[in-house]
This record gives structure tokens, C-alpha cells and sequence, in this order.
């Protein structure tokens, strides 16, 4: 059974800091690992996952196997443009690259996932007919709920009025603004307008059909085609459209998403936190990189040692840098933009910078291990440079 302090939580979340909240979920979290990823008595499932096709070999390969499957080990070996298996034994950092890779290419399916209007975070959506979409859209949240299970940080950001669905509350009318903006300001200027009859509104308007994603021409209130929008109805009229565009237009397809985030994570373990905090512990604080602590956790190989003159100057660099370029390099090393939860130290595997001799190439990564390989340069102004280039122009990945 879950510890009693859980299912309080859950009622009364914000009587506890968030870090606190956090930890539990984590502990709540390493215990179920625990029980599937026991190596003494669980195999890995192994998958091969072609480069150019990362989210469609992955739905083929887990979209139908077990929750209780897929909470267990998953080992993956990558195939290169030209068929050939890439070097290397998974022990885990491929995985977490993989599952960073598999986040953004399932959230960036375009018939699957809509940006909202104020700030382009992401819902669930069904903007065209297709067989498999629901499983699609259920295995999306599978990727999601795996990622949280194996504390993995992904970069995708989801509107708010999701967020909402995800923790179990309602969307108020209010919620709308997260959404579609536009939609929210002008039902708020119809209830304070003057002359509602000219505009010709009736409780009839044209919706999307949640199962198919098709236009639909909807009657808000039985006979609403014949009643007319006036004073002493626009407030409930404002109403039934904002429930009908944030909670039923969106229900089918956020219904399969949660489907797939649950069967991995119970909604009762998110309880614990309001929407920005969720968004938090799926894409890691939003808020400015902290360089003192990067700098107190991260380990130094080939070579290399914190009181070497080129340590000083990389972290003299990064502490230069502007925001935009911090939250690149944190990309370039580790895939996320993002600072950890709980701060640097409860980052895995840890950042480490490594020393490669040939300082006439740029500095590269391995982000499934969170990995720095830095030239030795000769001067600052040369690593200056160099890592700026690296990580504002250069693609890829470079296997280690």
C-alpha cells in the first residue's frame, strides 16, 4: 500500500513544499521500478530503432506491450541511415537519449498534437481521420508517463487546460484563455456588449466532432438553432461554448493520451501538484540556470581536473553567456533546456566534461550521458568561440 502521508497529499497537496512533494513522488516511483526492473529476476526488452523512423518503430516495437512490460528494462540499439546496428551496449544513457528523441518527434506529430494560441505549449488533438490515431495518441502518453518513470526530463511544454485534465480538475470557463485566447477575450466583451441582436447569435454553433476531428454543427441547448443570444441569456451562452471548446471538443483525444500516461503513472501520485509544478516535473524548472550549482556537480575525465586553467575559463564562459545561450549549452550537453529537479545534484547520469586533446575541433556531446567532450584550448577567447558555435550551429549527435 502507498504511505498514508500519499493519499493525504493528494486532498491537501500544498500543506508540503514542492520539494517535498517531489521526493515522495520519486519515492513513490523508485519503489514500483523496484519491482519491475529487478535484475535478478526480469530480462530487458530489447528494440531496435531505425534513426530516420524513431517514433514509428518505437509504436510498432511497445505501442502494444504490457504497462507492466514496459516498466521494466528497455534496451536500445540504434540503425543508422545505412541499415547498420550503431556501436555501443545500452546502459541506459542510450535510452534516455532515445526517449528524449521519442518525446519530440510523438509530440511533434502534427495530426496528433495542436499548439495553443497564447504560447504554442501542446494539447492532444484529432485534426484528421485515422485508424490508428487513438492508439497513437495513447501510446504518446505512454512516452510521457515513461519518461516520468525513469526520471527523465523531455522538453515538450503542455497548455495549462491539459495540465488540468491530467491532474483530474475541471476547466473552468476561465481555463479557455489557455487555449484560445481569442476565443476567451471576445465571450468576455459579449457579456458587457450592447447590441447582442445585431450580431445574429443563436445556441448553434459549428464544433469539432472529439472522435473524428470533422467539423460539426452543434445546438448548445436542445432547439438551440431557434434561441436567439440576448441579456438575459449571454452569460450561460459564454458558458456552454467555452465547456464545449475546452473540455468536449478535446475529450476523446486527451481521453487516449491519459489512458497511456496512466497505465504507467496513476493519477493519484500527480495529484500532488498544481499544473505549473506538473509541467516542472515532466520538463524540469523554468526558471534561471543556476551556474554555481552546475559547476559543484559535474565529474572531470581524460585528463581533466577542476583546478586546471581551462575549467576556470569554461565556467568563466558559461557564466557570461546570456540566457538563451546557458539554456543551449544545458541542451547541447544534456538534450533538456531545462535545470533539473531538486537542482544539479539529482541530475543521472551526472554531467561530466571530458578532455580531448585535438584542439582544432569543436566541443562535441554525447547527451545520452550527459557528456562534454571540450577540446583543450589555449585561450579563453578560443573557447569562447568554439563552444558558441558548437552549440548555436552544429546537428547532431555523435555516438561516444
Amino acid at each position: 500500500r502507498e504511505p498514508r502521508v500519499a493519499r493525504v497529499l493528494a486532498a491537501v497537496p500544498f500543506v508540503v513544499p514542492f520539494e517535498q512533494r517531489v521526493a515522495l513522488f520519486s519515492a513513490l516511483v523508485e519503489r514500483d521500478r523496484a519491482r519491475y526492473q529487478d535484475e535478478a529476476r526480469r530480462a530487458s526488452l530489447r528494440v531496435k530503432i531505425r534513426r530516420g523512423r524513431v517514433f514509428d518503430d518505437a509504436f510498432e516495437a511497445l505501442g502494444t506491450v504490457s504497462p507492466q512490460v514496459l516498466k521494466g528494462r528497455v534496451q536500445i540499439t540504434f540503425v543508422n541511415e545505412a541499415g547498420h546496428e550503431e556501436a555501443g551496449i545500452d546502459g541506459g544513457g542510450v535510452f534516455k537519449e532515445f526517449l528524449d528523441e521519442l518525446a519530440k518527434t510523438a509530440l511533434a506529430e502534427g495530426d496528433l498534437f495542436a499548439a495553443s494560441a497564447p504560447d504554442g505549449a501542446l494539447y492532444p488533438r484529432l485534426a484528421r481521420r485515422r485508424p490508428d490515431a487513438l492508439d497513437r495518441l495513447e501510446f504518446c502518453g505512454r512516452v510521457i508517463g515513461k519518461a516520468l518513470y525513469e526520471r527523465v526530463l523531455v522538453e515538450p511544454r503542455f497548455a495549462r487546460f491539459f495540465l488540468n485534465k491530467v491532474l483530474g480538475k475541471y476547466n473552468a470557463f476561465d481555463d479557455l484563455a489557455s487555449l484560445d485566447p481569442d476565443l476567451y477575450a471576445n465571450l468576455l466583451k459579449l457579456k458587457t456588449l450592447d447590441d447582442l441582436p445585431a450580431l445574429g447569435l443563436t445556441f448553434e454553433l459549428t464544433s469539432i466532432d472529439p472522435r473524428t476531428g470533422a467539423p460539426l454543427d452543434v445546438e448548445l441547448v436542445p432547439g438551440g438553432r431557434a434561441v436567439a443570444v440576448d441579456a438575459s441569456n449571454r452569460a450561460a451562452y459564454a458558458q456552454l461554448v467555452a465547456h464545449r471548446r475546452i473540455n468536449l471538443e478535446t475529450a476523446t483525444a486527451s481521453a487516449a493520451f491519459l489512458n497511456g500516461l496512466r497505465a504507467l503513472v496513476p493519477a493519484r501520485w500527480l495529484r500532488a501538484f498544481d499544473p505549473d509544478e506538473l509541467q516542472t516535473l515532466v520538463s524540469g524548472a523554468d526558471h534561471a540556470i543556476d551556474v554555481d550549482d552546475w559547476s559543484r556537480n559535474v565529474h572531470y575525465s581524460g585528463g581533466y581536473h577542476p583546478s586546471q586553467p581551462i575549467i576556470h575559463w569554461f565556467w568563466d564562459v558559461v557564466r557570461s553567456l546570456d540566457t538563451h545561450h546557458r539554456a543551449a549549452l544545458l541542451r547541447f550537453v544534456t538534450s533538456c533546456s531545462r535545470p533539473p529537479l531538486l537542482g544539479f545534484a539529482k541530475l543521472r547520469p551526472t554531467i561530466a566534461i571530458h578532455k580531448v586533446p585535438d584542439t582544432d575541433r569543436l566541443p562535441t556531446s554525447s547527451t545520452c550521458m550527459n557528456l562534454l567532450k571540450l577540446p583543450h584550448y589555449s585561450d579563453p577567447a578560443t573557447l569562447r568561440e568554439k563552444l558558441l558555435y558548437a552549440i548555436t550551429e552544429a546537428h547532431g549527435f555523435e555516438l561516444s
